[in-house]
Parts: C-alpha cells; sequence; structure tokens
C-alpha cells in the first residue's frame, strides 16, 4: 500500500507524509461519527421535548386560572304552566320569593324523600342525604333522632317497604304549613301490610344556599321544625 510504501522510503528521523492507514480505521471513523451525530440528535430531541413540556405546563396553569376565576353557575328558575308549558322566571337571587307551589312541592318532596323506604338501603341512605340539603342543623338533627326510635321508618329498611302518597299541604300561617300522606306498607313478598294516615307541621325559612348545594335547593328553601304523628283511627 502507498502508505507502507512512503514509510519504508521515508529516511529514519523524517515522519511519514501520512499516516499508516489499516483496514479497520475507516470504519471506526464512520462509527464513531455516528454516535456524536446520534448524540447531538438527542441533545436536540430532549430540548424540544423540554420547551413542549414548558408550554403545556403553561397552558394548563392559565386554563386552571381561567376556570377558578369564573363565576359559579346560576340556578335558573322555571315554572310549569297547568297546561303543561314551561315559564321562566329567571336567576335565583336571594330576592326571589318562592310562591305557594313551589313550597308546596318542596314539602311534598321532602317527606317522600324520608317517609319512603326503598328495599335497598343504598337508596334510602341517598334519599336521606338529599333531604339533608333542605334542613337546618337543628332539624337534621332532629331527624336523626327520630330514625332512632323503635318503628321508624329506618328501623323498616330490609324488612319491608313503604309507599308515600302525599294528600294535602295547607298553609297555617306566614311560615308554617300542615302537610298530610298515607303511608302503605307491604312485606318483602310484596303483600299489603297497612295503610296509615299521618300529619305533620312543618316550619320553613327561605335563606340563600351555600355555594355547595344551591343547585340542589336554588330556592334557598329550609325546614327549621317539623312534628309528626300517625292520626289516630288509621286503617292497619
Amino acid at each position: 500500500m502507498s502508505s507502507t510504501k512512503d514509510l519504508l522510503q521515508t529516511p529514519v528521523g523524517q515522519r511519514p507524509s501520512s499516516p499508516p492507514m489499516s483496514p479497520h480505521h475507516d470504519s471506526a471513523r464512520k462509527g464513531w461519527t455516528d454516535k456524536l451525530e446520534k448524540s447531538e440528535s438527542d441533545k436536540r430531541a430532549w430540548r424540544w421535548a423540554a420547551v413542549g413540556g414548558y408550554a403545556l405546563s403553561v397552558m394548563l396553569a392559565g386554563g386552571l386560572i381561567a376556570v377558578s376565576n369564573r363565576p359559579p353557575p346560576k340556578p335558573l328558575i322555571a315554572r310549569i304552566n297547568t297546561d303543561g308549558a314551561a315559564q321562566v322566571l329567571g336567576y335565583a337571587t336571594p330576592n326571589y320569593t318562592p310562591g305557594q307551589a313551589e313550597i308546596r312541592y318542596f314539602l311534598k318532596h321532602w317527606v317522600e324523600l324520608v317517609r319512603t323506604v326503598p328495599l335497598d338501603p343504598v337508596v334510602v341512605k341517598s334519599a336521606w342525604n338529599e333531604a339533608y340539603n333542605f334542613m337546618t342543623p337543628a332539624s337534621a338533627n332532629k331527624l336523626n333522632a327520630e330514625a332512632r326510635v323503635p318503628g321508624s321508618t329506618m328501623s323498616k329498611v330490609g324488612q319491608e317497604t313503604v309507599t308515600t302518597q302525599v294528600t294535602s299541604v295547607v298553609p297555617v300561617s306566614a311560615d308554617s304549613y300542615q302537610v298530610r300522606w298515607i303511608e302503605t306498607s307491604f312485606t318483602d313478598q310484596g303483600q299489603v301490610k297497612e295503610r296509615s294516615t299521618w300529619t305533620s307541621t312543618f316550619t320553613v325559612k327561605q335563606s340563600p344556599p351555600d355555594r355547595k348545594i344551591e343547585l340542589i335547593n336554588p330556592l334557598g328553601l329550609f325546614i327549621t321544625d317539623f312534628n309528626w304523628q300517625r292520626d289516630i283511627g288509621s286503617t292497619p
């Protein structure tokens, strides 16, 4: 080879014009070059990944700030007329005064929540949790005490079912109402066990609901006290 020839012909003490080349020199140099290029490519990829991650973090932070600054949704009050047409009354505000129809429905719904006994205890618990959204702490404590009384609706869970039919809701003062309903108890075999009539007096107040429950109780109606009893002469 030319490099070997140059080496042999070069006088002693004088370097050859080019270093001797082995057959593997080119391949080693190419491999090293490829490694350097791959290293640079990896660095560029990581730099772009870092830039992309930073940009994504900025976008997410901006989105969270925008969501946190957005005002909460306002419940819309609507009323269904006797002919079935919906009438939008506007957004619920502290100045909105519920009519008698809203209060009657409110009390009817609450009685059905706490006096109806489905067979599934999970459904019963869900109904009571909903009912708490319409009660003051004092009346909620009273309801819990009623649940521990022998023969209460809670004591029947898993043993029998009870349906509730509200028959009347009558105002007795500016903030008090008398509610009457019929309860029908069924055995676990689906046979009628007894029917009874109940009467209760409710005291109701209106106050702005907490943000956590304003979508559940947009009217801000709360039961402050109640007193129910089974009517004398109810048909077993």
